[in-house]
């Protein structure tokens, strides 16, 4: 069993720097819980849930956030619409990655990345700024909300759009050009 001071006990699961077994560590010692089993029954899901995330040495983003959700507050009033929405965030780079496939441009990962972490604080003020007006209009709770937008293709699409900035347009003009280039040659 690891020391306690092993675990970064102030750092947000959803920014987590330890591979997936220390992260479920820490979502049990946070749950104040033993085993997967137990993780699991915490979080209203199966304990075959939690086997799989072993298995696949991955956890879902949603999966932490319903986990943020029970650990913060049962009924849900202490659920982080800023956490809500940095996890929400952390879906664009792919979804980036996705359009500049599209637009015929074959680049690595980083520049959307690149993109992405370079405006962080704008998206997440402009995710939340949407999430508290449409809590509102639909009567849910932040943690219901993230649980639909995160997955929202729609939601997250419009969000690359209103945020896109100058940099943003010209690493993807730019990489789009350079792709152009190196296959005439």
């Amino acid at each position: 069993m690891r020391d306690i001071s092993e675990y970064q006990t102030g750092q947000a699961l959803t920014e987590w720097s330890g591979d997936t077994a220390s992260l479920l560590a820490e979502m049990k010692r946070r749950a104040g819980v033993r085993t997967d089993q137990e993780l699991a029954r915490f979080m209203g899901a199966a304990q075959s849930t939690v086997s799989n995330w072993r298995k696949r040495d991955a956890i879902p983003e949603a999966a932490i956030l319903q986990f943020e959700k029970a650990a913060s507050d049962p009924d849900g009033n202490g659920f982080s619409r800023s956490l809500a929405a940095r996890t929400i965030a952390l879906r664009l780079p792919e979804l980036w990655f996705a359009r500049f496939q599209t637009k015929g441009a074959l680049p690595g990962r980083y520049v959307p990345y690149a993109a992405i972490s370079y405006n962080l604080n704008a998206i997440v003020a402009e995710i939340a700024r949407q999430m508290e007006s449409l809590e509102t209009t639909h009567n849910l709770s932040t943690h219901e909300l993230a649980m639909l937008l995160i997955e929202d293709e729609k939601f997250l699409n419009g969000v690359l759009d209103r945020v896109s900035s100058t940099s943003m347009s010209d690493m993807l003009t730019l990489e789009i050009d350079a792709e152009r280039r190196a296959r005439r040659t």
